[in-house]
C-alpha cells in the first residue's frame, strides 16, 4: 500500500496528552520544521529521498573488483556508466552487464570472466567512473515513523525554549529537568526511535 509523508494531524496524534495545541504551535510552523528541517536530515542520514525522484552523474573511483557501491540509495535506474579514459574519451560499459541492488544502492557486475580471462568491469583507478543514475522515492511505513518522531521532537523543543527548562531552585522547592530542559525524557525517546528505524536504512560504505 502506498504511503504518504505524514500530516499535521499525525504529528499531533503523536503528541497526544501534552496538549499541544494550534494556539501553542501553529499547523505552519510544524509542517515548515517537517519539510525544512526534518526531511533533509533524514535524506542525508539515509542517503536517499524521500518523496521525489532525483538523477545525479557522480565520479567514483574502480576498485578492481565486480562490485561497486554508490553514494545513493534505492537507485530506481542506471542510466550510463562510463571508463574516464582522458580529459575528452569516455568509454560506455554496456549496464545490461550490471545488476543493481536498489535498496543498498549496489552495482554487482553479472561476470568477472570473458573468454578464459579474468575481467574486471569497474577497474582500478581515482575518480574513473562516471556513473549516472536515478535514485529515491524510498518512503516506507519504517521512514513515515522516523519523520512523525523527529517532528515531534522539533515541537517539544519549541516548547522547551519558550517555556524554560534546565535547572531551576528556590529555597523550600526544586525543580530540574536536567541538560536537556523540559520533556527531556519523551525527547530522548521519540528521537532514539527515530535514530533506530534509520540506523536500518544507513551504511558507512559509500563509493569513493
Amino acid at each position: 500500500m502506498p504511503v504518504s509523508l505524514p500530516t499535521v494531524s499525525d504529528i499531533r496524534a503523536e503528541l497526544e496528552g501534552y496538549a499541544i495545541t494550534a494556539s501553542l504551535v501553529s499547523d505552519a510552523w510544524i509542517t515548515s520544521e517537517m519539510n525544512d528541517m526534518v526531511l533533509p536530515y533524514i535524506e542525508k542520514t539515509c542517503r536517499t529521498s524521500l518523496s521525489g525522484l532525483q538523477t545525479v552523474t557522480e565520479y567514483y573511483s574502480g576498485n578492481g573488483q565486480s562490485i561497486l557501491f554508490l553514494n545513493r540509495r534505492n537507485i530506481i535506474q542506471l542510466i550510463s556508466v562510463a571508463i574516464v579514459r582522458g580529459a575528452d574519451f569516455l568509454s560506455f560499459i554496456n549496464i545490461d552487464a550490471i545488476d543493481t541492488i536498489a535498496s543498498e544502492g549496489l552495482l554487482k557486475a553479472r561476470t568477472r570472466v570473458s573468454e578464459g580471462v579474468y575481467f574486471s568491469i569497474f577497474p582500478k583507478g581515482e575518480d574513473n567512473l562516471k556513473v549516472t543514475y536515478t535514485y529515491g522515492n524510498a518512503l516506507d511505513a519504517q521512514l513515515v515513523k522516523a519523520v512523525k518522531y523527529l517532528t515531534a521532537v522539533c515541537v517539544l523543543d519549541n516548547l522547551e525554549g519558550r517555556t524554560g527548562g534546565g535547572n531551576l531552585s528556590t529555597e523550600g522547592w526544586s525543580r530540574d529537568y536536567g541538560n536537556m530542559g523540559k520533556y527531556s525524557n519523551v525527547r530522548k525517546r521519540l528521537a532514539n526511535r527515530a535514530e533506530w528505524i534509520m540506523n536500518q536504512y544507513r551504511t558507512g560504505i559509500v563509493g569513493a
